[in-house]
């Protein structure tokens, strides 16, 4: 059966015509098969689950079984999908990309068994560099499946429309023209036994896979037998060490005197960003700022809470490449050496909270922060539970990103702050933001970009009410100073450490001056014991052991009306 005449495209390089995208998308979807320009040559594509497409392209190319086929892909994320990248070849691979290269990796699921290699089950996949082509993808929402366009008997591939048009005018069903194309196929790199073997050289660069002549490792690969703390997860891995006390925050709008309770940011605001509590931040550290700078991600269990923390960061990590990742057994207490262990040169990024919620122990941020930046890794602090009641000062500490709020200590509502360290800010993009992200936001006309400073990272509608209220807590914090709130802090908690020990009451917290801002004991039926201490009048909370967390209202002899009352419900626990 003849088929009918290929359309042809005339589409501008630079400037792709979104009319002429999208026809052309809906031949793709309509089952069509085309020829497309990309950054090495022009090539035949298809749809992912087009059966007769491909094999319309084997039969063009004459093409065996064993012949690898190659998923174009719109970016990292979507090609994440549907390969397995191990936490060693992560960063080799998305430094080349987009770039003249395929690769060949272990498939996921996601790939219909007729494109992988019968016995190897691997497949390509590319990411170009070429503008119409990403238009392509973009508009078409997946990838494509391609194939070299090199006629059978050819050396080289064709590289004019016109001549494509002719040649195959009954063959394809639309050719894409934006100019001459080059004549040099990709680079093909296979990774599938874990190390590079360069299986053809073409358009882009094979030397940075190879090292005098001989395959290497992906960057970050350890020596033979050397142990790996991280595990592979679902053929994607898991990529950064962290901590994790409770879930992410957005950020929101900043209130004038931040600076001044606690130093938790510096006065300049083109390092805040704020927005409405909602979900949004959360993502983001663990959406983009993060998973493009590298393939590893996780936290720290210490809390016990590693269901709810890949529920947090589930939505953005798989689609970069990446899944949280769990240092520790889950006990009250922060394991530093062991959570250092496992921040190596794969890490590039170390997200930790200050502070315990659950115990009030306090991570040693100096040494963790050197420790981080000395292997390249960058470290993001949630201060909630340590903001205005302990000094914390991120330009001398060094911090990369930092989330706080006034909800806790900082004598306030519903108000949040992220400081982002602003040497850092011009390499990072949000993966999910608010109208306020935008350059333009406040001239209510569509943004050309990502505003400046930390506030491209706002999520959400101001919230004014919550800010003024929240000024009132400052202002009282501002006017006592952080020094005189960790001291009074400190005086506190001991009295309560010490009528704790008198008492017998197991203490859970840190007893030395490495505390936080909050003392955890081990009363049996602590959470009933705590609401009888509120109906008296005396309030405290219950994270798995009765939590207490004097501020700078209360007084010494409130302290000592409190534990008079805890050793009476204590004292009637143990008849």
């Amino acid at each position: 059966m003849l088929r009918r005449m290929a359309r042809y495209f005339d589409v501008h390089p630079d400037n792709p015509q979104p009319r002429s995208i999208g026809q052309v998308v809906g031949i793709v979807r309509d089952g069509g098969l085309i020829a497309y320009p990309t950054d090495s040559c022009f090539a035949l594509g298809c749809q992912l689950g087009n059966k007769a497409g491909i094999d319309r392209i084997r039969q063009i190319r004459h093409l065996d079984d064993d012949h690898h086929f190659t998923l174009v892909c719109r970016d990292f994320a979507q090609l994440g999908q549907f390969v397995q990248i191990s936490n060693a070849l992560f960063r080799s691979i998305k430094a080349a990309t987009p770039g003249s290269y395929t690769f060949i990796l272990p498939a996921t699921r996601e790939v219909p068994r007729r494109l992988l290699h019968p016995k190897r089950k691997t497949v390509g996949v590319r990411i170009p560099r070429h503008t119409v082509a990403q238009a392509l993808l973009t508009e078409l929402g997946e990838p494509l499946v391609s194939s070299t366009l090199l006629l059978p008997g050819e050396t080289e591939p064709m590289t004019q429309g016109w001549s494509i048009k002719e040649a195959l005018d009954h063959v394809v069903d639309a050719v894409v023209d934006s100019g001459e194309c080059g004549t040099e196929p990709t680079t093909v790199v296979d990774f599938s036994q874990g190390t590079a073997e360069i299986v053809r050289r073409g358009a882009g660069d094979p030397t940075r896979f190879e090292k005098d002549g001989e395959p290497v490792p992906g960057r970050g690969d350890r020596a033979p037998g050397a142990a790996r703390p991280f595990r592979r997860t679902g053929g994607q891995t898991a990529a950064e060490t962290t901590v994790h006390s409770g879930p992410w925050r957005e950020p929101e709008l900043p209130v004038d005197r931040e600076a001044q309770a606690g130093r938790p940011v510096p006065p300049d605001d083109e390092d805040r960003a704020g927005g409405r509590p909602s979900i949004v931040c959360r993502h983001w550290i663990m959406g983009r700022a993060l998973i493009r700078a590298g393939p590893r991600v996780g936290h720290t269990d210490t809390h016990g809470r590693d269901d709810s923390v890949k529920r947090d960061f589930s939505p953005v990590l798989p689609g970069e490449g990446a899944q949280p990742e769990v240092v520790g057994t889950g006990g009250p207490r922060f394991d530093q050496d062991a959570l250092e262990a496992a921040v190596d040169e794969r890490t590039l990024l170390v997200c930790v909270p200050h502070a315990s919620f659950s115990s009030g122990a306090v991570l040693d941020l100096p040494r963790l922060v050197a420790h981080a930046h000395s292997v390249g890794a960058l470290v993001a602090v949630d201060a909630f539970q340590s903001v205005g009641v302990m000094p914390l000062d991120v330009t001398a500490l060094g911090v990369d990103f930092l989330l706080g709020g006034a909800h806790k200590w900082m004598c306030g509502a519903a108000t949040a702050f992220l400081y982002v360290r602003p040497d850092l800010l011009p390499g990072l993009e949000p993966a999910a933001t608010g109208w306020q992200a935008g350059d333009r936001a406040l001239t209510f006309q569509p943004s050309t970009g990502f505003a400046d400073g930390a506030q491209r990272f706002a999520g959400g509608t101001p919230y004014p009410l919550t800010s003024l209220i929240s000024q009132v807590g400052l202002d009282l914090l501002a006017g006592v100073g952080t020094e005189a709130i960790r001291a009074h802090s400190l005086h506190c908690t001991q009295r309560i450490i010490d009528r704790a020990q008198a008492a017998g009451i197991p203490i859970v917290s840190p007893v030395g001056p490495e505390r936080g801002g909050v003392v955890c004991l081990d009363v049996p039926d602590g959470e009933a014991i705590k609401y009888r201490l509120a109906a008296r009048n005396m309030v405290c909370s219950w994270r798995g052991w009765l939590r207490v967390g004097p501020h700078v209202y209360n007084t010494l002899d409130e302290i000592d009306q409190f534990m008079d009352a805890l050793e009476q419900e204590w004292q009637g626990t143990r008849r």
